[in-house]
């Protein structure tokens, strides 16, 4: 049996911003997905998908049609067209890989609930080019879409700066490391956003090469923050000025203007996970009805 693994992401900072080249502050999660392949007897593919709980979502079987592959059995047609659409764009890019899928089963194991947004999308695509011996972000780009810092977390040791540039992004590690992680919380919101739409909405305002700047500059006053104070009057600033990017206000000046620390948004704007400062967060957020807040140490790798 094979075996391939990616880990989850969040971003930090550049939320938007990092499609037109921004520099973002990107975090791999401990939590991620794996993929394990094995023979089957047959000319066939069957692909099989575990949530977190280790309970079939999802059940499909491709089979060859010409030079690509084409849909035998769905249950989820929209999954299946999706996984379909990863596959040929494999072959696509190695054509000997369509021999290699052929009498094998494929079981993929995500690590946390499908509704977090922790990428479950770009934890296969990376174990699928893992397996494929194909380019992961060539794969994204021709597939979806977005950024790809998802997917250089996918392959993470810890924090990484991420700037977008064809054909290969720029990926390095960064210094972020603070003394306070024990002050810091990801909240989920239970609203995940799709992200393909967002950047869609997005995409309609635009950036300023300004703003685009000053995220820059905030990338780097987060990171380089020693104290909580600042990190926090960082985080505002970042907020402030996505904001007025987005014409949308803030996380916590819509629903927790009363919190005593600072909350940003991580990735699309409206959904998904925040982080959220001080100590503070586990019991303020749960008397709202958020009950999951995960400490910083226990999220990041």
């Amino acid at each position: 049996m094979e075996r391939y693994y990616a880990h989850g992401k969040l971003l930090l900072t550049a939320e938007y911003a990092v499609l037109e080249g921004a520099k973002a502050l990107a975090l791999p999660t401990k939590l991620g997905q794996c993929m394990e392949v094995s023979s089957i007897d047959g000319n066939t593919l069957l692909w099989q998908a575990y949530d977190h709980q280790d309970t079939l979502w999802y059940q499909g079987r491709f089979k060859r049609d010409g030079t690509h592959l084409a849909i035998d059995q769905a249950q989820d047609l929209d999954t299946s067209t999706t996984l379909l659409q990863l596959l040929n764009h494999c072959i696509d890019q190695r054509h000997e890989f369509l021999e290699v899928v052929l009498g094998k089963e494929v079981a993929t194991h995500l690590e946390f609930p499908r509704d977090w947004g922790l990428g479950s999308s770009s934890t296969l695509i990376s174990t699928l080019a893992q397996w494929s011996q194909t380019d992961p972000y060539k794969l994204l780009w021709e597939a979806f879409g977005g950024s790809g810092y998802d997917l250089a977390c996918s392959q993470a040791q810890g924090p990484i700066f991420y700037t977008k540039k064809w054909p290969t992004p720029i990926v390095t590690s960064a210094p972020f490391n603070p003394d306070f992680t024990n002050e810091l919380f990801f909240v989920h919101l239970n609203q995940k956003q799709n992200s393909r739409e967002a950047i869609t909405q997005y995409r309609k305002k635009g950036i300023t090469s300004d703003q685009l700047a000053s995220v820059n500059e905030l990338t780097d006053d987060l990171t380089q923050a020693t104290s909580l104070d600042s990190f926090e009057k960082a985080l505002a600033s970042h907020e402030d000025l996505l904001a007025e990017v987005l014409g949308i206000p803030p996380v916590k000046e819509r629903l927790f203007p009363d919190y005593p620390g600072q909350i940003k948004s991580l990735g699309a704007w409206g959904g998904d996970f925040v982080l959220a400062t001080r100590q503070e967060a586990t019991s303020y957020f749960p008397g709202k009805g958020y009950t999951t807040v995960i400490p910083y140490p226990e999220m990041i790798l």
